[in-house]
């Protein structure tokens, strides 16, 4: 389907008002010399025969000095040296003439994104290797990456490539705003765990990452209107970005000082916070300093990245963002455990201390929105209130347990 010039002329300005013009592509496709994980195992064998068997080498392959007796003297430096000498000797081209062919291949397969960011959306594009540094006159403002980026499609050493490019881009974009990243893939099996996975390698922020299939990534409305979307969440992204490295810089000496304070408790002040403000209400100390630790750790973060926080309290989100799950794993898993903590099951209270026949429980010790299963697999859930159901065990207190009180 043709796409009216309407389309491109709308996102190109888009992409100007929010002062996109430089675009990265980071492939394997892109490399220029041939590396050990470039060649298959049968490859290298069959290069090693024929630099073996070579009758009659060029000079200047022979002031190489190569001593190659197997696969394994075939190094990177190797491959470069050789590879370089391809133009002056039509034997050296051979042995290469797969390997051009391939990324040639490789690369047409992105050339539809090229084209239509060079030339419809006028951006300025560079294509980079997973090993090449970024150009420090070029810094992109979006980057679309390879999941794949080891030549052999081996998941472990993409992920080590991943964790090295975010690296440079942690170092190389320490004083400018972090590109917004789309992640690409030929592969249709990528899972949301494959994708998470390369995120977290490359600590790049949910919020400013996105995957789009390879397939995709080619001049339609389809994919324009889901670039669009994408660039037009890019200041909310950039201002959740900004807080959660504030906030991420800002743990360490958090917990420090949070460590410091707690370790600064005697064994006197235990005995306090017991005999002053519990025993006589029956919470056991291990609950209540959970709760007490938990609200000054909270109340420390609060007051960590104040003008972050400022700025997120402004920010209002008149439409959702792309997302490729609605809503995200992390987003379910962190209400969750918000809404609901996984307990042991019933148990006595803890200070209780008088003897039982075998099997038998004391007093049990519940908590409000505790859930409970019966024979039929029917629901129960504790909804009084946590201040009724204190109690203390011990003979000398005042607060008995009211079991009556406990609602069915």
């Amino acid at each position: 389907m043709t796409v009216p010039p309407a389309v491109f002329g709308a996102l190109k300005e888009l992409l100007r008002n929010n002062q996109i013009v430089e675009v990265t592509i980071i492939d394997d496709a892109y490399h220029t010399v041939p590396t050990r994980a470039a060649l298959s195992d049968e490859a290298l064998a069959q290069l090693v025969q024929r630099i073996q068997s070579w009758q009659e080498p060029t000079p200047a392959f022979t002031d190489l000095h190569l001593e190659i007796e197997s696969e394994v003297d075939i190094t990177d430096g190797v491959l470069e040296s050789v590879y370089s000498l391809r133009a002056t000797s039509p034997e050296i081209q051979g042995w290469f003439t797969d390997y051009d062919n391939l990324q040639e291949q490789r690369r047409a397969a992105l050339r539809p994104l090229e084209n239509l960011l060079r030339t419809e959306l006028e951006c300025h594009v560079v294509t980079l290797s997973p090993l090449s540094p970024f150009e420090p006159a070029h810094l992109p403002q979006v980057i679309f990456i390879d999941y794949y980026l080891d030549p052999r499609d081996e998941v472990a050493n993409s992920l080590q490539l991943a964790k090295n490019i975010g690296d440079r881009i942690t170092t190389t974009f320490a004083e400018h705003p972090k590109p917004f990243v789309i992640l690409m893939s030929s592969k249709d099996a990528l899972t949301e765990l494959m994708k998470s996975q390369f995120r977290d390698q490359a600590k790049f922020l949910g919020g400013m990452f996105y995957f789009i299939p390879k397939r995709d990534l080619k001049p339609d409305v389809t994919f324009l209107l889901r670039f669009a979307v994408l660039v037009r969440s890019l200041n909310d992204g950039r201002q959740i970005q900004d807080f959660v490295e504030a906030f991420e810089s800002e743990i360490g000496p958090t917990s420090a000082k949070f460590t410091e304070k707690v370790r600064a408790l005697s064994l006197e002040d235990y005995a306090y916070i017991q005999k002053l403000t519990l025993h006589g209400e029956g919470m056991p100390l291990g609950d209540y300093l959970l709760w007490l630790f938990g609200t000054y750790f909270a109340h420390l973060l609060f007051r960590s990245v104040p003008k972050q926080r400022r700025q997120l309290d402004a920010m209002h989100f008149q439409d959702i963002a792309e997302s490729d799950s609605m809503p995200s794993v992390e987003f379910i898993n962190l209400y969750s455990n918000v809404v609901a903590e996984e307990v042991d099951e019933l148990a006595t209270h803890p200070r209780a201390t008088a003897p039982l026949p075998e099997g038998q429980l004391g007093p049990p010790d519940p908590h409000f929105g505790d859930v409970f299963l019966d024979d039929k697999n029917q629901a129960r859930m504790v909804i009084t209130p946590e201040c009724d159901l204190l109690y203390a065990p011990e003979e000398e207190v005042d607060r008995k347990r009211q079991p009556t009180i406990v609602s069915s």
